[in-house]
């Protein structure tokens, strides 16, 4: 961080500071997916933030809810749990970040359905 440029960032404090407030927000799954977003914004220096979580109705992982990703209202993004994607996050043991054109490569290349949420 200090080579970037970048200010200190106390993970304990945050982490903590997380914990007390999911202990004290209503269950709310937006506002809960909103503050967590919110907490990932400083660590990540404000790159997009998706999250996916499995609907078990559709047996798919669809896109809850985004920072800095644009999406028009009449789509969902959304992938199948045994897909490529799927297996190669899994296989996974850190977070993956896409930045720039990682970013607009997985983009253009995620499958896009219509529907309503």
């Amino acid at each position: 961080e200090r080579l970037l440029g970048w200010r200190h960032f106390d993970y304990r404090q945050a982490l903590q500071t997380f914990s007390r407030d999911l202990a004290t927000m209503p269950l709310d799954l937006p506002a809960i997916l909103s503050r967590l977003l919110a907490q990932i914004e400083p660590v990540s220096h404000s790159a997009p933030a998706l999250v996916f979580l499995y609907d078990p109705h559709t047996d798919q992982y669809t896109l809850q809810q985004a920072t800095g990703f644009a999406t028009r209202p009449d789509q969902e993004i959304r992938f199948e749990p045994d897909c490529g994607l799927a297996r190669w996050l899994n296989s996974l043991d850190h977070p993956l970040y896409l930045l720039g054109d990682e970013l607009r490569s997985v983009g253009q290349k995620l499958p896009l359905k219509k529907g309503t949420n």
